[in-house]
């Protein structure tokens, strides 16, 4: 194992961020990335099976490998105002634009015995306005993050069925910060203070249980997966800007929520397979969160829904070295407009994806693309500017533009 590209990883992989769903499926190889996730649950294909579904683990032809793969993330997220009440400016793009890499190795112990270690995006949600957003009393910045360091075991039991377990240590980052004016009645940005939520972090445990049912001399796959919520207790300062206040210590609490899949393969010829996956996430579990400023906690309630998703895909040999992947989905929205808000600006969302594989003697290589469409967006937020003072700004509107690219790329090693 490689432990310098290890170490790189580590270092770069918990700076995640998306504008969208917090989970997404893509994890930066082409089965994910080129099917919108859609071969995710009966993954036989490469040591992602791992994070994916570990029962695939134990179907993986040559899986003495490594996998190594890079995203890069950019988005456009533009809010137009309707009404506001506190001055400044629509705040620009607000999207992020980052590096996500990911890293699988996966090693047969017997025909039926495989193991695999990964790194991988676990979920990511935030976005970046400016000190001058009119909404900036709610949200100037909001960065969650979390990157999985993943141990995961695959058995055969029997012909047909296939059982795997996943351990992972979640790595957790949380930034938050908000405007305070000092002036509430003659609200300015230029008078503003603000207030950070900066450098917290947690680790904390998830498990993922995955079944798969894959019968011989049948075109048929069928695969299962459930991951356990991820209690996320982060800790760290509280920054005051232009304020006469000191640092203190912060923190926050919530729960990132189970969820469960089910996917099915078809392979309808030597060249082509489908796919078809759906799967529910409990974002009623997410929905209730707890701050500390230092001065005490505040629980709150975001009022977010589980949510569901559908997903299909296909997978067509284009020579005995080549493969194409293709796919779309659809991931329903876990919040409503009326309850939005800037810091969580998730919204349905519809994705299209493609990836190219090329193979080699001992390794090799693909290229691909998702873009991931989302709704407008509506926002309608009230929030006290100074605490204590029971003055109010209100700034609604929607994201007019406001979608996400992941260009990716990877190379896999046999061994």
């Amino acid at each position: 194992m490689p432990y310098l590209l290890i170490a790189v990883l580590l270092l770069c992989g918990p700076d995640i961020t998306y504008a969208g769903s917090p989970y997404q499926p893509e994890i930066g190889t082409p089965s994910s990335n080129g099917t919108a996730g859609a071969a995710n649950p009966t993954n036989t294909n490469d040591a992602s099976a791992l994070r994916t579904n570990p029962a695939g683990l134990a179907h993986i032809e040559r899986s003495n490998s490594l996998l190594v793969g890079a995203q890069v993330l950019t988005a456009s997220m533009r809010f137009d105002t309707d009404k506001a009440t506190a001055g400044g400016d629509d705040g620009g793009n607000a999207g992020p634009l980052e590096f996500i890499p990911s890293v699988f190795y996966s090693r047969g112990f017997s025909d039926d015995l495989h193991f695999g270690l990964g790194l991988a995006p676990a979920y990511g949600l935030g976005a970046d306005y400016g000190e001058s957003f009119r909404g900036r009393y709610s949200t100037i910045k909001s960065d969650l993050a979390g990157a999985g360091f993943y141990s995961s075991l695959g058995y055969r039991l029997g012909n047909q069925w296939s059982a795997g377990l996943s351990i992972a240590a979640i790595y957790t980052t949380l930034e938050l910060s908000r405007a305070i004016s000092t002036t509430p009645l003659s609200l300015n940005p230029a008078t503003d203070g603000k207030v950070t939520l900066d450098e917290l972090d947690d680790w904390s445990p998830q498990a993922t249980l995955g079944l798969m049912y894959k019968p011989d001399n049948s075109p048929w796959t069928l695969g299962f997966v459930y991951r356990t919520k991820t209690e996320v207790d982060v800790d760290g300062n509280v920054d005051f800007e232009g304020l006469p206040l000191p640092s203190a210590k912060g923190s926050a609490s919530f729960d990132m929520p189970e969820s469960y899949e089910l996917g099915l393969t078809y392979q309808y010829s030597d060249k082509l397979r489908l796919f078809v996956e759906t799967d529910m996430q409990r974002w009623s579990q997410f929905s209730d969160y707890t701050v500390d400023l230092g001065t005490g906690p505040t629980d709150y309630d975001r009022s977010w829904r589980d949510s569901y998703r559908f997903a299909l895909g296909a997978e067509y040999k284009l020579a005995h070295n080549e493969t194409l992947y293709l796919g779309t989905s659809y991931d329903m929205s876990p919040v409503r407009d009326k309850h939005r808000t800037f810091d969580a600006p998730t919204d349905e969302q519809i994705r299209l994806s493609g990836a190219y594989v090329r193979q080699h003697h001992s390794f090799e290589w693909s290229a691909g693309l998702s873009v991931i469409f989302s709704d407008d967006g509506n926002v309608d937020q009230v929030a006290e500017v100074t605490p204590g003072t029971g003055v109010t700004a209100r700034t609604a509107g929607e994201f007019s533009s406001y979608y996400l690219m992941f260009p990716y790329a990877s190379i896999r090693y046999f061994f």
